[in-house]
């Protein structure tokens, strides 16, 4: 995506790349999140968190099947709004492209610019995530053309719902108005028989 970034700046375009976190040092590029200072009120209410988090997951574990990559497992959280990731752009954009967002931004937010910016809004898949309920990759699994109800990839029986959900979550808050771009002739053909972008 740096890449991408850098090759609308060479050709004269106003481009900047917004990011969660990024180990990047470039004008170009917007970080977020920034790290908490070891022993600010921040850091200590984040190892908080962090610690619960773990507890957590040690007591209600998810178990996945990690070959279909499922990764968005809280599909309504997102640390920032459209609003405040705009403020951060130097200048009013006409193009929002989105990338790889999992934990970043979700549908809500993409709805949320869509009505706060007169852009046109695309998504490029890189896999195909833009249109399942958390699978990156769902091989065989036609679940993401209906409702995600019985989801391969997570084998945790109580926890299935969370594809169900997300699934929902998205074909809810998805403007409609946003495109999406895919890498190969096979993820067109799975996102045209999506409940998400038919």
């Amino acid at each position: 995506t740096n890449n991408i970034n850098q090759h609308f700046l060479q050709e004269g375009h106003n481009s900047v790349l917004i990011v969660n976190e990024s180990g990047l040092k470039n004008d170009n590029v917007i970080v977020m999140r920034k790290s908490s200072a070891a022993g600010s009120f921040r850091f200590y209410i984040k190892e908080i968190k962090r610690k619960f988090q773990r507890l957590n997951n040690r007591i209600r574990p998810l178990v996945t099947d990690v070959s279909y990559s499922f990764h968005n497992l809280h599909e309504r959280k997102v640390p920032f709004s459209a609003k405040k990731i705009l403020k951060k752009v130097p200048f009013k954009p006409d193009v929002i492209l989105f990338f790889w967002v999992t934990g970043f931004i979700n549908s809500e937010t993409m709805k949320e610019f869509s009505e706060i910016s007169e852009a046109r809004l695309f998504w490029v898949g890189t896999d195909n995530a833009p249109f399942t309920g958390g699978c990156h990759y769902p091989w065989s699994c036609e679940g993401f053309q209906s409702d995600c109800s019985k989801c391969p990839a997570i084998l945790t029986p109580y926890k299935k719902s969370i594809a169900k959900k997300n699934l929902f979550y998205k074909k809810n808050y998805l403007p409609y108005s946003l495109e999406l771009i895919t890498g190969s002739t096979s993820d067109y053909t799975r996102a045209s028989k999506s409940s998400v972008f038919k």
